[in-house]
C-alpha cells in the first residue's frame, strides 16, 4: 500500500466511515462546488454587436425616485419575536409635532442606587438586586419607593412621585 492510501485509510478509520463511500461523497461535494462556482462566475459571454439603425436616439427617462418612508423602532424591542410590531416616535418628535408635553428632565441619581449590570434591556442589577421593568426599589437612606421605568443597554430609569432618575453603568 502506498503512503497516500494508508493515510486515507487511517483518516477514514478515525472518522468511522467507509473509505469508498467517503471518497464518493468528497467527489460529489467537489463537483457541486465546481458547478456552483461555474454558475456564479459563469462563462465569458461574447459582446453583442449593435445593429446600426439610422434615426434619432432618445435618452431614457430617469427612473422615478421612491418616496422615503421614515419610521422609528422601539429602543428595546420586546422579547417575543411573534408579537405585533409597535412603532412609536421618540418623545422629542412627538413634542415637536405638538402631540404631548415635554417629559421632566432626569435628575441626578441618588448616591444609594448603584447600577452594576444590565442584560439585553430586560433585566438590571441595582444595589445587588436583579430587577425588571415595573419592579419597586426602596431607597435605604430615605425609605422612598422607586419604580423601574426603563432598562437600557447601559442605563436604567427610576421614577418616584413624578421625579425621574437615570442611573448609568460606570465606564
Amino acid at each position: 500500500m502506498s503512503a497516500i492510501s494508508s493515510t486515507w485509510n487511517d483518516l477514514c478509520s478515525k472518522l468511522g466511515v467507509n473509505p469508498k463511500q467517503f471518497a464518493l461523497l468528497g467527489g460529489v461535494a467537489i463537483a457541486a462546488v465546481g458547478l456552483l462556482m461555474f454558475k456564479v462566475a459563469g462563462p465569458a459571454k461574447p459582446a453583442k454587436a449593435a445593429a446600426a439603425k439610422p434615426g434619432p436616439v432618445a435618452a431614457a427617462p430617469a427612473p422615478a425616485r421612491p418616496k422615503a418612508i421614515e419610521f422609528v423602532l422601539e429602543e428595546h424591542p420586546s422579547g417575543n419575536p411573534f408579537a405585533p410590531l409597535a412603532f412609536s416616535a421618540p418623545a422629542a418628535v412627538r413634542q415637536a409635532q405638538g402631540g404631548e408635553p415635554a417629559a421632566p428632565a432626569p435628575a441626578a441619581a441618588p448616591p444609594t442606587f448603584d447600577l452594576t449590570a444590565t442584560l439585553s434591556g430586560e433585566f438590571a442589577v441595582i444595589n445587588g438586586r436583579t430587577v425588571r421593568r415595573g419592579d419597586v426599589l426602596t431607597e435605604a437612606s430615605t425609605g422612598i419607593s422607586w419604580v423601574v421605568r426603563e432598562i437600557g443597554l447601559r442605563h436604567a430609569e427610576l421614577e418616584s412621585d413624578g421625579r425621574l432618575v437615570r442611573i448609568a453603568l460606570d465606564g
